[in-house]
């Protein structure tokens, strides 16, 4: 059985009856398994941009301060829970303030 096709009802080697992601919807595509594996990796493309699209707007609001205001540690602690509120992280094992200070770190008092 496939996780990725979205009928749950798994598929065999044989041409036909597979179903696969597009962009957008789920739709019926003939083929065999590549097309299933093809469907994983756009599935993971997509989570992986999701991913990134928090991050790029949290560091572009980090670094739009004025220096005065993102030197210190205290400072990138305060904005990073004003950013909680902001925005909404993908799930990770990690703590959401733990994931955005990671990402300020290195930018921290940076000129």
């Amino acid at each position: 059985m496939c996780t990725f096709c979205p009928d749950a009802t798994g598929h065999s080697a044989q041409e036909g009856g597979i179903t696969g992601y597009s962009p957008g919807k789920w739709e019926l595509t003939a083929g065999s398994r590549s097309d299933c594996e093809q469907s994983r990796r756009r599935i993971l493309k997509e989570i992986e941009m999701a991913k990134s699209n928090p991050r790029r707007a949290i560091i572009r609001e980090w670094t739009s301060l004025t220096r005065e205001k993102r030197r210190s540690v205290e400072q990138a602690n305060a904005f990073a829970d004003a950013a909680l509120q902001r925005h909404r992280l993908p799930r990770s094992r990690r703590p959401p303030h733990d994931v955005i200070m990671a990402w300020l770190r290195p930018r921290i008092g940076r000129i």
